[in-house]
């Protein structure tokens, strides 16, 4: 028997686990949830596990299968390789990024909430991947975020950032930056195509909500120079390595202590911009008056614990920073259209989608505003700290 859009059989999985977990416990139940998905045309299928013998208990319940065709022996950057088709490199690089981050962080021990990664193989001309699916108890796409939950994800940024920027050795850097222009090449064939679908299905389904989004696309999308430098470096920001698809969905809190358990869904990481998952996180995860009025508080507190990870201060001020947070309003307004389309369609509570359209307004609002000249921030009194 094989997962559903894989050639994984199930009893390769279970043998590749009992190892990896040091255990002789057999698959009771394995069900594939119906949460599969495909990104960078990297296929994920979430698993339920129910384990015989006596130690199932502090065995995992919850998995999450990441697959990739691997059809070229003869790669390059650790396993992505130009030659079959721009699909297949793509989910080949996409998920090799994956894997190499998932192994920087388990062997530099960094200090990340991220899903634990149990092992990867190759099956049948496949790459796999086995994670814990810590998205099973993420947040629901419209949820609020309040400072807390947003300084803590702050802090694992900083962490991350931090190590990229002081540690990270040359090599590593090499492959994660060409598996991810190889991802970035082949998405941007497709990114005018599905941000005019974004558009179409926002303004058919909610016509009330977005009489002008298509005008307002015009004023901030011409060519993809408009998104691309979103992930150039900008002034003497560094380039780090980036989540690309921070939100709601992709957090899992505590819910006795409200602690930052994961950050899941780092199927999109590359190197980019280091306000990048700032500007991704404010404008999906929290309202706009919130976002305005709260962005400067949240990027010092980032900026801050920066400072303490490096033991001195960032080639960059608190300025720099906050300046480009407001230049990549448009970037963010752009990239983050498919997601609000996406979530709009999954679901159905009348105020949640409310709350998501109101965001998704607020981008398009604001980033016009900053490239007419006109946008007031209510943060503006401490955007100007050095």
């Amino acid at each position: 028997m094989s997962l559903p859009g894989t050639a994984v059989r199930v009893d390769v999985l279970e043998q590749q686990l009992q190892s990896a977990l040091n255990t002789r416990s057999t698959f009771k139940h394995c069900t594939p949830t119906d949460a599969s998905k495909t990104i960078n045309n990297v296929h994920s299928v979430k698993l339920q596990v129910a384990w015989n013998q006596v130690d199932a208990v502090a065995l995992p319940t919850n998995l999450s299968i990441h697959t990739a065709p691997d059809r070229v022996a003869n790669g390059h950057h650790n396993g992505a390789t130009e030659n079959g088709s721009n699909n297949d490199s793509r989910a080949l690089a996409a998920l090799y990024n994956e894997k190499l981050f998932h192994e920087m962080v388990f062997y530099e021990k960094l200090q990340l909430c991220v899903p634990h990664a149990f092992v990867s193989l190759r099956n049948d001309n496949e790459m796999v991947l086995i994670l814990e699916d810590a998205a099973s108890s993420s947040l629901p796409a419209a949820q609020s975020l309040n400072m807390t939950q947003l300084t803590q994800v702050a802090e694992d940024l900083a962490n991350l950032h931090s190590f990229c920027v002081s540690l990270l050795d040359p090599e590593t850097k090499k492959k994660f930056a060409e598996n991810g222009n190889m991802v970035r090449a082949a998405n941007a064939m497709l990114f005018e195509i599905e941000l005019k679908d974004a558009a179409e299905e926002l303004q058919t389904e909610y016509p009330e909500h977005f009489p002008r989004l298509s005008h307002q696309i015009e004023k901030l999308f011409s060519s993809l120079d408009d998104v691309n430098y979103g992930y150039e470096a900008i002034e003497q920001l560094p380039q780090v390595l980036c989540h690309g698809n921070l939100s709601p969905t992709s957090l899992s809190f505590d819910a006795t202590t409200g602690q930052l358990t994961a950050i899941s869904g780092w199927d999109s990481i590359h190197y980019g911009n280091v306000v990048e998952d700032f500007v991704h996180l404010l404008l999906t995860s929290v309202s706009p008056q919130e976002r305005r009025g709260q962005y400067g508080k949240l990027l010092k507190h980032y900026y801050y614990r920066l400072v303490e990870n490096m033991s001195r201060a960032p080639k960059f001020s608190l300025q720099t920073l906050k300046e480009a947070f407001r230049k990549l309003l448009k970037f963010g307004a752009l990239t983050t259209l498919t997601h609000f389309a996406r979530e709009l369609r999954h679901t159905a509570d009348h105020d949640e989608k409310m709350q998501l359209i109101a965001r998704c307004q607020a981008a398009f609002e604001d980033a016009i505003a900053i490239e007419k000249g006109t946008y007031e921030s209510e943060d503006d009194d401490c955007f100007f700290i050095k």
